[in-house]
């Protein structure tokens, strides 16, 4: 970002703003700095270098400090940048569930099985579809045809936009043009977003913001914007055309952060088109419309780049470090020892079926060993020396009452018929009690693990499933909205998990199992 806008504070802001709530280290924070330094001083050699030539920045325009501002109706204009925020928040949040539906069904067409191995035919496919789709929707619209988008993006930043003619096309008009416009970026924004290539998110979505606020302001009438433009005692047709121009540009500036932030939530993206741009009467527009668009768009869907991770598994990642709930320590987080069942290392068919029959909903249970030393002190407690799960106890229950044994086995030796596994798990996941909430998630969900096993010295204090986590210990549905909660259930119903051979299936999904 540093690099394409020649401004290290803004990549800076933005790649912190976005990183640091999963990764908090002096590293990260020193690498941010650096890698912003070195991406904008080389932009700005290579520019030297070249004296200029066939260098274009991704954001620029020709809009001056002293054109196209407001002199009057100061609250009225910055009540109808807030109308914009929200607005455009609204819409921001209705393009990343649009873009979630369609990365899941791009997800599971490319994933299938292919005829030829090692070929990914289906990523190939799909881009060259997307590619082809592109070249033949823009071709009839002059604004689009072979415009890259940096050079798109200050062409609607340029005050002489609003009163040229040769982006519009003829049939249509200039107000359905640019709505046409718009409507063919968002699907093939979309839809590249959705093909399996590295493709970036905050550039196209400012040309979306931008063509959105174009159409808006061809709907008002040019009375009013000169109105607002008019000193007192001006008459209002003698403004000049330029300012119009200018003021049309500007209002373009702030639909352009207003949606990428609505997308992104990230406010950085505000910082930085102030910063490139140099507009000093932009501060409260930028902050006022980007502001309202985080707030409106938190109430459809989750941030472009959370659901990217739920639609991987790792959903409310972001959610870790937003609250004190992710530093909240395990030992206030678990359900204790007296809570639920656990089996001692030898165990009976009877001892088995209780077990089962005491807690229906627990799909794992503890193998505890009762040290004679540690009873006289803590009678209920045990030394942890493994873990069942609810498949595996009822596959001992059933080979002990297939061989009528009525004897007591040792349960860490039991094995499953016709192989060498143990049905027990010698090394379940046990955590300390001292460690948080985001510690817990990341190791649950790297082990692949349902629950981890709080233990002091080896000695069983309780447990925490990766479901009472988040429950208990993540905000999933306090301050965003009730739909996050059925967003995020919604994501771990669905989580995949890759097989050995390289190919996902919803069955063999965590939480299923």
């Amino acid at each position: 970002m540093s690099a394409f806008s020649t401004r290290p504070l803004g990549g800076v802001l933005l790649s912190l703003e976005l990183m640091l709530p999963q990764i908090y280290t002096f590293q990260v924070y020193w690498g941010c700095f650096v890698a912003a330094f070195c991406g904008a001083v080389s932009t700005y050699l290579l520019k030297t270098w070249a004296s200029g030539a066939g260098y274009a920045q991704l954001l620029d325009s020709d809009v001056s400090p002293n054109e196209g501002m407001v002199r009057n109706y100061p609250l009225g204009c910055a009540v109808f940048c807030l109308v914009i925020g929200a607005v455009f928040g609204l819409l921001g949040g209705a393009f990343n569930l649009m873009h979630d539906r369609l990365a899941r069904l791009s997800s599971k067409f490319c994933s299938g099985r292919g005829p030829a191995r090692g070929f990914r035919w289906r990523d190939l496919t799909m881009v060259m579809a997307v590619a082809a789709l592109n070249s033949g929707l823009t071709w009839p619209l002059a604004l689009l045809h072979g415009q890259q988008q940096p050079a798109l993006l200050n062409a609607l930043f340029s005050k002489g936009f609003h009163g040229s003619s040769s982006w519009v096309s003829e049939p249509l008009g200039p107000f359905l043009t640019l709505f046409a416009a718009t409507l063919i970026k968002l699907l093939l924004t979309l839809l590249a977003l959705s093909c399996p290539t590295p493709t970036g998110v905050i550039a196209p979505t400012m040309v979306l913001g931008a063509l959105m606020a174009r159409a808006l302001v061809y709907l008002l009438p040019n009375v009013w914007l000169a109105t607002v433009l008019a000193a007192p005692g001006e008459d209002p047709n003698a403004v000049p055309p330029e300012a119009i121009g200018a003021l049309a540009a500007r209002l373009a500036i702030v639909g352009s952060a207003a949606f990428a932030c609505g997308v992104s939530r990230a406010f950085g993206v505000a910082i930085t088109t102030f910063e490139v741009l140099s507009l000093d009467s932009m501060v409260l527009p930028l902050s006022l419309s980007s502001l309202a668009a985080i707030f409106t768009a938190n109430l459809i869907a989750l941030p472009f780049f959370d659901l990217g991770l739920v639609r991987k598994g790792w959903g409310c990642i972001s959610e870790l470090t937003c609250t004190s709930k992710a530093e909240e320590p395990a030992f206030e987080l678990m359900e204790a020892y007296i809570e639920f069942p656990s089996l001692e290392e030898r165990i009976s068919c009877r001892g088995a079926s209780e077990a089962l029959a005491s807690k229906p909903q627990q799909f794992s249970f503890p193998v505890v060993r009762r040290d004679a030393h540690l009873q006289k002190l803590h009678p209920h407690h045990g030394i942890l020396l493994g873990a069942v799960t609810r498949e595996a106890l009822e596959e001992v229950r059933r080979q002990l009452e297939e061989k009528q044994i009525d004897e007591e086995v040792d349960l860490m030796q039991m094995r499953w018929p016709g192989e060498n596994h143990l049905l027990a798990d010698p090394v379940p996941l046990s955590v300390d009690p001292l460690a948080t909430a985001q510690e817990l998630y990341v190791m649950l969900k790297v082990m692949k693990k349902d629950c981890a096993y709080v233990t002091g010295h080896g000695v069983l204090l309780g447990r925490i499933s990766l479901q009472e986590l988040l429950g208990k210990g993540l905000p999933i549905t306090k301050g965003l909205g009730a739909v996050h909660d059925r967003t995020i259930l919604l994501s771990l119903e669905e989580a995949e998990t890759p097989r050995e051979d390289g190919f996902l299936s919803p069955d063999e999904s965590w939480m299923a199992s």
